[in-house]
């Protein structure tokens, strides 16, 4: 859902040019636009607009394509012409597709599709909104840079609340410095402790003041000291020292000398009458790369930990990956001798809506307080992969499904990967199974055809085996970033999945739209039959029915069901 205040936030500067000859819609649409927008002209074909243009200094434009005496693609053009980087989105009706790929071309990437979705424009305005705001905060940093305007660098730098300079100064600070000196970064960062407590007990004056005096304090500190002192955000504070040599033991005594000092430092609030004492955590990094993430890791690591500071290490993310690591080779273990490998099934439906199959996806269950809790191979599939315990959750997935289909009648799609098809032992029995319970034509095996693909005739062999067998072949997760046409021509599936990555934007990426169209357009000059998944929104699926997709998977019908 759109963030309206952050959405009026990005747009109070803004202007808008909305060219429109339809008097109802552009009455309709001028209305929406001023509820954000401060100004909004407005043109009613693509001449006047254009003219407007040349007149005016717009952040962004907004077109319908279809106009007397100069039509939307024209004007564009036009402009764009001029600036090349105006923000610009068409309206267009579904049957002007075929001037989305000229639009395209000329660098347009934002349309709303005719009769107006405002839940769709408010989406693609807050892209356009959102990154005008940002191109504005950028071309200010480099005003200052060029101008050296003191009062444009006091707003931007300058904290208000301390004097200090903030975070936008410590990264220009951290990436401006001369990189032709091998300079190495010592930088600490300090998190006030309990903060947000004091604001809920005490009121946020006294909140302000704790910031204040603490700023003060590492003023203090850092006096005759060689650090640059920010102030990061609200409770967080950063002490910087870039040089050519890190001196450990120098740095040890000043940390030491600056704990023993945070110990000692309490504040006096006037309003509660009394001194109360504040401490701070720390995570301190000293290296050449990344220290401001890295000392953020390690803060974060000791307030993890209840531990008062924590100095970065590589082996600090590290550990932590191999902890995770660890955890879920135990999850999966354990999932295994449990027998807590389990189908769920999502449905996959008609574009009447009406259930055609189901899709069984992998789950594995963990027992928390007496509760089944799923999770999907996005958690531990890698892991797994890595760990040698492919094979054995992928065996008591697949028998499971097979095993289901004693308790139904419904048509099932199963996941089969590359590594179960190379896995020879394993697909004999299963070729086994399904030959002599008799339920090849109640399967559909899907097959992600990626790059890991290196033996094709072993593929093909598989899948004349399962045709052989009464199973239909799909494709699944295509249009992903690798597709091979000639390979999937020679296999001719029945199905073709479209990936999510196309189809999760297609209301807003014009890409995703005009690629997803022209895969419908292809594989049904071959007869074979179009799936769309992760289908989670009303737009989505009436766009889809527009390309004549025939058939849905997604949450907008359903999630994954445990039984059906």
């Amino acid at each position: 859902m759109t963030d309206l205040k952050k959405l009026r936030e990005f747009t109070k500067d803004m202007k808008v040019l909305y060219v429109e000859d339809d008097k109802l819609i552009r009455a309709e649409i001028q209305e929406y636009l001023e509820r954000f927008f401060p100004v909004v002209d407005l043109a009613d074909n693509g001449q006047e607009g254009l003219e407007l243009y040349k007149k005016g200094d717009y952040d962004l434009v907004l077109s319908d394509i279809n106009m007397p005496k100069m039509n939307g693609i024209e004007m564009s053009k036009a402009i764009l012409q001029k600036n090349p980087n105006q923000a610009i989105i068409i309206n267009s009706a579904y049957n002007e597709s075929k001037y989305l790929l000229e639009l395209f071309n000329a660098g347009i990437e934002y349309y709303v599709l005719k009769p107006v979705n405002i839940k769709q424009l408010n989406k693609i305005i807050y892209k356009v909104a959102e990154a005008n705001h940002n191109q504005k905060i950028a071309q200010t940093y480099k005003d200052l840079t060029i101008n050296k305007n003191k009062e444009i660098k006091d707003n931007i730098y300058i904290n208000r609340l301390t004097s200090l300079d903030n975070l936008s100064a410590f990264m220009n600070d951290i990436t401006l410095h001369d990189t032709a000196k091998p300079e190495f970064s010592v930088l600490i960062l300090l998190d006030i402790d309990n903060l947000q407590g004091i604001n809920d007990l005490y009121g946020t004056d006294s909140g302000n003041k704790v910031i204040v005096d603490f700023a003060n304090f590492l003023k203090n500190f850092t006096h005759k000291l060689s650090y640059k002192l920010y102030h990061a955000t609200g409770d967080q504070f950063i002490l910087l020292d870039q040089v050519t040599y890190i001196d450990t033991e120098k740095y040890e005594d000043e940390f030491k000398d600056l704990q023993e000092q945070i110990g000692l430092f309490s504040v006096y609030l006037s309003k509660a009458d009394k001194k109360i004492d504040i401490n701070a955590t720390i995570g301190m990094s000293l290296g050449q790369d990344c220290p401001f993430e890295h000392a953020d890791m390690a803060l974060k690591n000791a307030k993890d930990k209840h531990q008062s500071y924590t100095v970065y290490n590589t082996l600090l993310d590290t550990t932590q990956k191999m902890e995770q690591k660890i955890e879920w080779q135990y999850k999966i273990i354990r999932a295994l001798e449990n027998n807590r490998i389990v189908p769920v099934y999502q449905p996959i439906v008609d574009i009447n809506s009406n259930i055609v199959k189901y899709e069984a996806l992998m789950r594995l269950v963990e027992i928390e307080d007496g509760q089944e809790k799923f999770f999907s191979p996005f958690h531990f599939m890698e892991i797994a992969q890595q760990s040698k315990y492919y094979s054995a959750i992928s065996s008591m997935m697949i028998h499971k499904v097979l095993d289901s289909l004693k308790t139904h009648e419904h048509l099932i799609s199963i996941n089969f990967s590359y590594t179960d098809i190379q896995n020879k032992s394993f697909m004999r029995t299963i070729y086994k199974r399904i030959k002599e319970e008799n339920i090849g034509n109640r399967i559909i095996v899907e097959i992600l055809e990626s790059e890991s693909i290196q033996d094709y005739k072993t593929l093909k062999d598989s899948i004349t085996k399962f045709r052989s067998l009464g199973v239909k072949i799909a494709i699944d997760d295509f249009g992903s970033g690798y597709s091979n046409f000639k390979q999937i021509l020679e296999i001719h599936p029945e199905y073709i999945k479209i990936d999510e990555s196309l189809i999760k934007n297609i209301d807003v990426d014009a890409h995703a739209f005009i690629l997803t169209k022209f895969i419908a357009t292809f594989f049904h000059e071959l007869n074979i039959i179009i799936i769309a998944e992760h289908v989670h929104t009303k737009e989505i699926y009436d766009i889809l029915k527009r390309f004549e997709i025939d058939q849905f998977q997604g949450y907008y019908f359903s999630e994954p069901l445990r039984i059906i």
